[in-house]
């Protein structure tokens, strides 16, 4: 749970829930994860809040719950903000950015510049990559590996 409303980036934890296991099996998953290094006692704290968030019975339960929606929304509108710089650009269109904070555009590459690439035995999404790099020093990847 490293991203998500409760402000948690950053905090490593993690669940596991299991159904219809065969008893060795999970004695073997369990024994598998013990040995492993834990996460921190606050994102140990983090993942509890998250699995087991307060109840309406609860105390916390309305500010947790106005927190969580206004977090919610904040994210929602920069989500859209994204989207929509992305699609101003010439060549390049985006999905609408859901569940996460993770935008996949979808760049058209000029037929040209596919010729070009072919000229240096790339693929067109690495020279993109790369010219990309070359002329403004943003550095990603390209999705052919």
């Amino acid at each position: 749970c490293s991203k998500g409303f409760a402000c948690e980036c950053g905090l490593r934890g993690g669940y596991l829930e299991m159904f219809n296991v065969d008893k060795d099996v999970k004695e073997i998953l369990i024994s598998s994860i013990a040995a492993k290094l834990c996460p921190t006692v606050l994102g140990q704290t983090a993942v509890d809040c998250i699995v087991d968030p307060p109840k309406p019975s609860d105390d916390s339960f309305e500010l947790y719950e106005r927190e969580k929606h206004a977090t919610l929304q904040v994210l929602a509108e920069k989500a859209r903000l994204v989207k929509e710089a992305f699609d101003s650009m010439s060549g390049i269109e985006c999905q609408p950015i859901q569940g996460a904070m993770y935008a996949f555009p979808q760049i058209h590459i000029p037929e040209k510049a596919i010729e070009a690439a072919k000229e240096r035995d790339l693929e067109p999404d690495a020279f993109y990559c790369l010219e990309l790099l070359e002329s403004t020093g943003i550095s990603v990847v390209p999705g052919s590996g």
